[in-house]
């Protein structure tokens, strides 16, 4: 749903009649589930979310985008430990994933208590999006949850170099691009 787009409350909703025809015409196409999954993330519907993204991926089970998007979809419904085992079969189907999954990866750890796995995935995420703020933010909180306060504050100040318009408030609403895209 691009700014282009002239009315941003109306977009989801048109997206979702779009995904839900390309379902009507092709039921048995992931493609129109893996659409209609990030829609329902967007209306804050998780369950909808994985139960669409679950068909996408028994629709296709061997497809690395559908298997992607179940992952995805699961991190914001909270259930890490489904999701690195998701990531994990979506790693083996591309080896050449994409660099945003270091970043989910390193969050599920985090959420299953495994904080030093964290930190090495959360290293990988930065090594891969050097000007993402999320993977910092992450590890902020890492850091901060392992009584290392001096390596939070050190990755912290890292924050404004990296997106000079990074604030806490924007990272918690969730306006911010994350710079989750290469540049």
């Amino acid at each position: 749903m691009g700014s282009w787009y002239l009315s941003r409350d109306a977009a989801p909703d048109e997206a979702s009649e779009l995904a839900e025809r390309a379902i009507e015409l092709d039921p048995q196409s992931p493609m129109g589930y893996g659409a209609i999954t990030h829609i329902a993330l967007m209306k804050n519907e998780h369950d909808e979310a994985v139960a669409l993204a679950e068909k996408a991926v028994d629709l296709a089970p061997n497809d690395f985008v559908a298997n992607a998007a179940l992952a995805w979809q699961l991190v914001w419904a909270g259930e890490a430990k489904r999701v690195l085992e998701v990531f994990a079969r979506a790693k083996r189907l591309s080896p050449r994933y994409p660099a945003w999954f270091p970043l989910m990866e390193g969050l599920a750890q985090h959420m299953l208590g495994r904080p030093e796995d964290a930190i090495v995935t959360l290293n990988e995420g930065i090594r891969r999006l050097p000007k993402s703020s999320y993977p910092r933010t992450r590890l902020v909180a890492v850091s901060a949850d392992l009584g290392r306060l001096d390596e939070a504050k050190a990755d912290a100040a890292e924050l404004p170099e990296v997106d000079p318009g990074f604030t806490v408030k924007k990272f918690v609403t969730g306006k911010t691009s994350y710079g989750l895209t290469r540049d």
